[in-house]
């Protein structure tokens, strides 16, 4: 890692950035199909407000996280691990306080809604990240 090359820019980048929102585009739409299947036997507003919430709160850490760190690894090459290893932290405190935040704004019957699928937005990031972020480390070492 110490050439000065940065392996999280160019083709990596758009990989990212096209691959994750593709995968929260569609998990939505998933999400949003259940909603229309399911309106007769449950109330679908809270279920349709989750998921756009969850899936904004997703869209705009995964912008973060991919613009911060192809702004940091084109600086720092070499802290590359170190970037993700925060980036983990500051994803996992983000959904921490999304629940929060989704606590004391929602309703008590829905908040278990806005609960789980707030946290399935959270494990596809972790999941996606985990890979990505791996094998942009062992293919360039």
């Amino acid at each position: 890692m110490s050439d000065g090359h940065s392996p999280f820019t160019g083709k990596a980048f758009t990989k990212f950035l096209k691959h994750g929102l593709s995968l929260l585009i569609s998990t939505s739409i998933g999400i949003g199909i259940y909603t229309s299947l399911t309106e007769g036997r449950m109330t679908a507003e809270p279920l349709a407000t989750a998921n756009m919430t969850g899936f904004f709160y997703a869209v705009v850490l995964h912008l973060l996280i991919g613009f911060s760190g192809k702004y940091v690894t084109a600086r720092h090459p070499d802290y590359i691990g170190q970037y993700f290893t925060a980036v983990s932290g500051i994803r996992f405190l983000s959904v921490l306080a999304m629940l929060a935040v989704c606590y004391f704004s929602v309703n008590t019957e829905d908040a278990a809604t806005y609960a789980l699928l707030l946290l399935l937005y959270y494990l596809i990031t972790v999941a996606f990240h985990t890979v990505f972020f791996s094998h942009i480390i062992y293919k360039k070492s």
